[in-house]
């Protein structure tokens, strides 16, 4: 949370879908948002929040 209170609207990363194409950048608020967004839905699934609980989430990075 300490980048998010330090550089909110500052970018956190960025990316593109191909080579030929500009990046695209998500800030530190835009992340804590989509974090926030996938924490409540998988508590509306039925995970509870607790610290021996653990849940991993994959992408493909390229």
């Amino acid at each position: 949370l300490s980048g998010l209170r330090l550089s909110g609207d500052r970018p956190q990363f960025s990316y593109r879908q191909s080579s030929d194409e500009p990046f695209k950048s998500y800030t530190y608020k835009q992340v804590f948002e989509i974090i926030k967004e996938i924490g409540s839905g998988v508590v509306s699934i039925g995970f509870k929040p607790s610290s021996e609980t653990f849940i991993g989430i994959y992408s493909s990075t390229s």
